[in-house]
């Protein structure tokens, strides 16, 4: 059986459409904590505006990847993935909170690093989440 070029091309579009649509919307892979914090400046006292800057810019990353809908099983895989724990809130079981904990010596001192998403779920779903960093510094360079 003989395919016209026009047919076997109208065929390729058909085949791979589907697919192509699927990875436009597919979300994005969560982003490894390590990326995250790696991006964090480290070298200057930041000023609350900073700060804030910074971890709206985690958020609104982490957002990409989880966003508002998404299944809470799909979103703790995707957080394991770039290398958090996550568990159920014992106290308030519409929150799970997704930990990362990171030991740096990058700057001379022993720093305990912890990023924390909390997400607000409801009905299984993820309805929204905070993303905080904390950091436990152990001695001065």
């Amino acid at each position: 059986m003989r395919i016209s070029i026009r047919h076997a091309i109208l065929y390729c579009i058909a085949a791979t459409t589907p697919s192509l649509i699927m990875a436009r919307d597919a979300p994005v892979a969560a982003p490894s904590f390590w990326d995250l914090e790696s991006h964090y400046p480290h070298d200057v006292q930041l000023g609350k505006t900073q700060v804030a800057a910074q971890m709206n810019l985690a958020r609104s990353t982490l957002d990409l990847s989880v966003p508002p809908g998404t299944p809470i099983a799909t979103a703790e895989a995707r957080l394991q993935r770039a290398g958090a724990s996550c568990r159920m809130n014992r106290h308030r079981a519409s929150v799970v909170k997704c930990l990362y904990h990171q030991y740096d010596l990058s700057d001379g001192a022993a720093d305990d690093i912890r990023w924390t998403v909390a997400f607000q779920v409801a009905a299984d779903n993820v309805t929204d989440l905070s993303v905080d960093r904390y950091v436990d510094r152990h001695g001065s360079n």
